[in-house]
C-alpha cells in the first residue's frame, strides 16, 4: 500500500538501489569465500579437545568420528558420528572469517601443575596443518583472544548441534 503512493521515478530509484545493495552483498560474500586459501574439499581431518588440564576431556576426531564428552553430571559418554559436508563447509568458512590462520599456535602457558581450562584445535588440509591451543591464563585482551574464543564457540556449537542428530 505504501509502495503505491510513491511516484514512478522514486519507485525506480528504490528498485535500482535495492538490486544494487543485493549485488554488492552477494559479491562481497562470494569474494570472501574465494579468498580463502584452503577449500573445504581439501580438509582432511580436524581434532578438537577441551576441558580442564587434569580431569575428563571432551574431544572429537573427524577422521574416525569418535566423540567423547562429559555431561553436566560429570559422566563420560562416547559416540561416533561424522560431520556432514555442509558442516565442513561452514566450519571452513568460519575459521577463515575469524582469522584462524593468523593466530599463534599457543595462547597461554601449558602449566601442568595448574588445573586450568584449555582448548585445542588441529585442522589438517592436504597441504597445510594448523594447530591452536588456548589456555585460561592467556593475558592478551586484544582481538587475538576474542577471535580465538569465537572459534572455540563456533567449533563447540557445531559439534553440539551435530551430536543432537545422533543422540536422542
Amino acid at each position: 500500500m505504501m509502495f503505491s503512493r510513491i511516484n514512478k521515478e522514486n519507485r525506480k530509484l528504490i528498485v535500482v538501489l535495492s538490486v544494487l545493495i543485493l549485488v554488492i552483498g552477494f559479491g562481497y560474500a562470494w569474494l570472501t569465500l574465494k579468498r580463502n586459501p584452503h577449500q573445504a574439499s581439501q580438509l582432511e581431518s580436524m581434532q578438537v579437545a577441551w576441558g580442564k588440564s587434569f580431569g575428563k576431556v571432551n574431544k572429537y576426531n573427524s577422521q574416525s568420528g569418535d566423540y567423547q564428552f562429559v555431561d553436566s553430571r560429570d559422566s563420560l559418554f562416547k559416540v561416533n558420528f561424522k560431520l556432514r559436508k555442509s558442516e565442513v563447509i561452514y566450519l571452513n568458512a568460519k575459521l577463515f572469517e575469524l582469522g584462524f590462520w593468523d593466530l599463534p599456535e599457543m595462547m597461554g602457558s601449558n602449566k601442568k601443575a595448574v588445573d586450568q581450562d584449555y582448548f585445542y584445535l588441529e585442522v589438517k588440509y592436504k597441504d597445510k596443518l594448523k594447530k591452536l591451543e588456548i589456555y585460561s591464563d592467556y593475558e592478551s585482551k586484544g582481538l587475538e583472544l576474542d577471535s580465538a574464543l569465537k572459534i572455540k564457540a563456533a567449533v563447540k556449537g557445531l559439534l553440539e548441534a551435530s551430536l543432537e542428530r545422533y543422540v536422542p
